[in-house]
């Protein structure tokens, strides 16, 4: 049985978020070593930062690449990619790449016969993403993420969900709960005295705040985010469920 997992964000290598995808492939596996993997990247250099860091991350963990390959961002036509990963016998598939080419691997797999587990990135989870899919599609499909407001699994994230779909009439992801928690951290430091540029970023740097999607705290390398989701989809719906949630509390100081 072959799965896939997609990772990374932004121009850089971002090690956390392929970590990340390394511990969806074992959330949804069970295990890594022993693993062969086909890897797949695109040409951008995202794609290619965090292609090379899971290529160490594999290696590391005792899971073998099978098979390397990078796609344009924008090829439409994945069937040549598909039939080499059928062909190199892999055990998991790894795609990170933009949102574009992630989509369309994907959806083709689904519509030519492969019927298979797959993990991916945040990516798959935002609204406009997910549109692209019949639920029945997205059967076994799980993703890392930093939030899923849509899972609704606090009172506060329901509360926060129902009046943002209310408001604008389609679903939240995590990275609009993410601007509104810091929107809102940054409010409360201005009305606790942070009136200068200079004061709202010592503000930052020193404040533990609770938000609705986790409670934000700089480690000192301008990081205030280390809580993580994988979440999974049943086929029935196109919201998914969490299957586990992980703090970085040794990220974060104490």
């Amino acid at each position: 049985m072959v799965r896939a997992a997609d990772a990374g964000d932004g121009a850089g290598q971002h090690p956390t978020q392929a970590m990340l995808d390394v511990f969806t492939m074992q959330q949804e596996i069970g295990r890594l070593d022993g693993l062969t993997v086909a890897l797949v990247g695109d040409l951008t250099a995202y794609g290619q930062g965090g292609f090379k860091l899971l290529q160490a991350y594999f290696i590391q963990l005792g899971a073998k690449p099978v098979m390397e390959d990078s796609v344009a961002p924008d090829s439409k036509d994945m069937s040549p990619l598909l039939r080499k990963i059928r062909d190199s016998g892999a055990d998991v598939i790894v795609i990170h790449t933009v949102a574009q080419p992630m989509a369309l691997i994907v959806k083709q797999a689904r519509s030519s016969g492969i019927d298979l587990p797959i993990v991916t990135s945040s990516s798959l989870v935002e609204p406009h993403i997910i549109k692209l899919y019949e639920p029945k599609e997205l059967a076994n499909v799980c993703a890392e993420t930093p939030s899923v407001p849509e899972a609704r699994v606090t009172p506060e994230m329901k509360a926060w969900a129902d009046a943002y779909k209310t408001k604008f009439g389609v679903e939240p992801d995590g990275l609009a709960l993410g601007q509104y928690d810091g929107m809102m951290m940054a409010l409360s430091l201005i009305a606790g005295g942070a009136d200068t540029p200079e004061k709202l970023m010592a503000g930052f740097h020193n404040t533990t705040y609770k938000g609705i999607a986790m409670t934000y705290k700089s480690n000192g390398k301008g990081d205030m985010a280390h809580d993580a989701e994988i979440v999974c989809w049943n086929g029935t719906s196109p919201i998914p469920s969490v299957a586990i949630h992980y703090a970085g509390q040794e990220l974060v100081l104490k």
